[in-house]
């Protein structure tokens, strides 16, 4: 669980970053925590990385998903 005094990296502005790179940016900076775009997420599925990879990736970093910004998929392309 976070506390008040833990960071959360937005995915946005590591906008080239796969999952694995953000975790580990965030990881290696002082972020406990990351925001999560949908694309993120499908791109590491269609990497062949399972919910239980990403969990796994998060878990080896101390990391956890704090926010799901959708906002991606509001705006048309």
């Amino acid at each position: 669980m976070l506390g008040p005094e833990d960071l959360c990296l937005c995915c946005g502005t590591v906008r080239n970053a796969d999952f694995r790179q953000l975790v580990e940016a965030a990881a290696a900076n002082g972020f406990r925590a990351i925001s999560l775009w949908p694309h993120l997420y499908l791109n590491a599925r269609e990497q062949g990385l399972s919910d239980a990879d990403l969990r796994t990736i998060l878990s080896d970093h101390g990391a956890v998903v704090a926010e799901l910004d959708p906002l991606c998929t509001w705006i048309p392309d």
